[in-house]
């Protein structure tokens, strides 16, 4: 089963710059929101990106259940920054 979460380095990266606050209000972080889903066709399409700070979002338990498309990537934006990745990797 491939990893469903995000590493700690990405979560603390993402806690730091959102300086421990939710993206949604002024709560503190909760947990940890995939921007692009985690699915496994996305895992396949975009293996760097999904897992990476750009696709997280630190998000109070608020937010996160309540959450709207306002945190969502499109799989254009996923593609880019996954060609942005590839290139920095090398």
């Amino acid at each position: 089963m491939a990893n469903k979460t995000f590493s700690n380095e990405v979560k603390g990266a993402v806690f730091e710059a959102q300086v421990g606050y939710c993206k949604g209000c002024l709560n503190s972080i909760h947990s940890f929101h995939h921007k692009l889903s985690n699915s496994v066709a996305n895992r396949k399409s975009y293996p760097l990106f999904i897992h990476s700070p750009m696709n997280c979002v630190g998000l109070c338990l608020d937010c996160h259940v309540n959450k709207d498309d306002k945190y969502k990537v499109t799989h254009m934006e996923a593609g880019v920054y996954e060609r942005w990745l590839e290139r920095e990797l090398k």
